[in-house]
């Protein structure tokens, strides 16, 4: 069934946006990730996850860039993060190799993430499923991602953000809305005090993007496609 866990595996039998486990490592070099939390997790997120690559080969083919099962791997990838989307509009960021035995349900609720920055949350995997929307000419999709979007710009009282940046704040759910819909995008305040960081994805930079764009101050045609780093655009 589409429910079914097994239905997303891979070929080299490790399910969908999980990593092959690496050999251990001496005290002085890198930690394995075999010993990191969650161990083994498949991950949901445009920045940790599988919604990366969805959205990455989803505005490939909008772009007329494909090569062969390109079509097939989007179009298991969306119906996989479809299968573990939760009735809040949101994803777990980490699913456990025994959770995906079992298949979603209540007890993924408690895992580690925020789920609703754009790193690990619903504004990246609903920016992504809209990609791969368009992609598959899906209106099943698009109208899930739509849903999703829309109920985190309009529920503030329901993020688990930190601060206004892109990565983890509320200027990525700022900028993933005003892509979708750029009068959602009135509902999403940026919080003073702002960061002190000058970088993109946690500093001022990101942010001072996500305001101006949405305020209509990058006129440049240059300057619109900034966020197609982030797999926005």
């Amino acid at each position: 069934t589409t429910g079914s866990p097994d239905r997303w595996k891979r070929t080299s039998g490790r399910p969908l946006g999980t990593t092959a486990p690496a050999p251990p490592t001496t005290a002085t070099s890198r930690p394995s990730p075999t010993r990191s939390s969650p161990p083994c997790a498949a991950t949901t997120g445009l920045a940790h996850g599988i919604a990366g690559p969805l959205g990455f080969l989803s505005l490939a083919q909008l772009a007329g860039q494909t090569v062969p099962r390109q079509h097939d791997a989007i179009t298991t990838a969306a119906h996989w993060l479809l299968t573990w989307a939760e009735p809040a509009h949101t994803w777990p960021p980490h699913i456990s190799g025994t959770h995906l035995d079992t298949g979603p349900g209540p007890h993924t609720s408690n895992t580690p993430g925020r789920r609703t920055a754009w790193c690990y949350g619903t504004p990246g995997i609903a920016t992504a499923l809209t990609h791969a929307a368009h992609a598959l000419n899906d209106r099943h999709i698009l109208n899930t991602a739509t849903a999703a979007l829309h109920h985190i710009a309009t529920h503030p009282d329901q993020w688990d953000t930190k601060g206004p940046t892109l990565c983890h704040g509320t200027a990525g759910i700022l900028q993933a809305a005003n892509h979708h819909n750029p009068q959602l995008a009135h509902h999403v305040a940026i919080p003073q005090p702002h960061s002190a960081a000058p970088g993109l994805l946690n500093g001022t930079a990101g942010t001072a993007l996500a305001l101006a764009d949405h305020g209509g101050l990058l006129a440049h045609p240059r300057t619109t496609t900034w966020d197609a780093v982030l797999l926005l655009s």
